[in-house]
């Protein structure tokens, strides 16, 4: 088999892998040149293609031998034109819970952050007067809301309920709420809005769709507390940035854990850099030496599967959430 990758994988000798060679500087800085660099390689015929979403979108406007694989290195797929390649039947495939436990444990020391002020304590250099270890708080008892349940939003769960905190969660697709991680689950829009005063945390793992876009907007954040620590490791379409700035730098809020807010790369005079109740950390929630090996296994695994057996791990099949 031939294989178009963006990432060295280890593979059988009688299979032909070719590794997409770009300078990554360059390539974030201009879409053009990614893609002058993709259709370099489009002019072959792969039958599996290893790559993430905006190297699939590229790849999506080329003509692709028929029945070829293309595995995702990430979760999410929104931004795919899943319609559109399966009906050149293109199969797409995810990679499922490799990034759970790093975007996770980023939450938790998030959160531990700003509740214990290890930004600012302990600190040698302060005189222990002016510490103000009087504004340490704790998470035990606190309560928490997750925005999406799913893999991740569980996994979060379950790491903040070994603190004893108090977990909630919104979502309207998950089949039963039995989760013993969880107090309540809400299921409308209406429900969640009578209730947001009451949380010390929210923290969103949204992924983009249609009912998601602009979740957390002007109203949502109305109706939190002014003691309120927002989380985002989802989509960064979710969240109103502009509107979470406004009230960030107005102390509307406590502080923000942000890891997905603007498009990459960050500019070093990025207005969220400028906020000291912020913790600013774009994009790498999910950069862990153990979620790349875990990442590698599996595609080598949905690989062998798929060449030995047609069997298709994480096929994506619905476009809707």
């Amino acid at each position: 088999m031939k294989i178009l990758s963006e990432i060295y994988i280890d593979l059988n000798p009688n299979d032909e892998l070719i590794l997409i060679k770009k300078n990554r500087f360059f390539a974030y800085l201009s879409k053009k040149y990614r893609e002058r660099t993709i259709k370099k390689y489009c002019k072959q015929d792969f039958d599996f293609i290893i790559c993430c979403r905006d190297t699939a979108k590229i790849i999506s406007k080329y003509n692709l031998a028929k029945d070829c694989i293309i595995q995702l290195t990430s979760t999410g797929y929104d931004g795919v034109p899943l319609e559109q390649l399966n009906a050149r039947n293109v199969k797409v495939m995810n990679v499922r819970n490799v990034y759970t436990v790093p975007i996770a444990e980023f939450v938790v020391y998030g959160v531990l952050s700003f509740f214990r002020r290890l930004r600012r304590n302990p600190n040698r250099t302060v005189p222990k007067l002016f510490r103000k270890y009087d504004l340490m708080r704790e998470i035990y008892q606190k309560k928490v809301l997750i925005l999406s349940f799913g893999n991740i939003g569980k996994s979060i769960a379950e790491k903040l309920s070994s603190f004893h905190a108090v977990v909630d969660a919104y979502d309207p697709y998950i089949e039963s709420d039995g989760n013993a991680t969880i107090s309540k689950l809400y299921r409308t829009q209406e429900e969640l809005a009578d209730h947001l005063y009451q949380y010390d945390v929210i923290i969103s793992t949204m992924p983009l769709v249609e009912n998601t876009y602009n979740f957390c907007n002007v109203d949502f954040f109305s109706k939190c507390s002014d003691q309120l620590i927002f989380c985002n490791v989802g989509r960064r379409e979710t969240v109103d940035n502009d509107y979470l700035y406004e009230i960030l730098k107005g102390g509307k809020i406590q502080g923000a854990i942000m890891d997905e807010v603007e498009l990459l790369p960050i500019k070093l005079c990025s207005r969220f850099r400028r906020l000291n109740n912020v913790l600013f950390y774009p994009g790498i929630s999910t950069s862990t030496q153990e979620a790349t090996i875990r990442l590698r296994e599996q595609i080598i695994k949905n690989f062998y599967d798929y060449k030995d057996s047609s069997v298709l791990n994480n096929q994506i099949k619905n476009y809707e959430i």
